[in-house]
């Protein structure tokens, strides 16, 4: 996938995700689930991991 392509996916999901939440902070949860996984990759923390 393209970059426009990941970027209008995500534009996409980001409101059906949100219908009961609001949307910023499912984008902010999106985020820190993504920071985590790339922390984990890196140097696997089990107490980070359980956060």
């Amino acid at each position: 996938m393209t970059y426009q392509r990941h970027k209008s996916t995500l534009a996409r999901l980001l409101p059906q995700a949100s219908s009961r939440l609001d949307i910023w902070r499912v984008f902010s949860d999106f985020v820190e689930m993504a920071a985590i996984s790339i922390a984990n990759s890196i140097t696997p923390d089990a107490e980070r991991e359980a956060l």
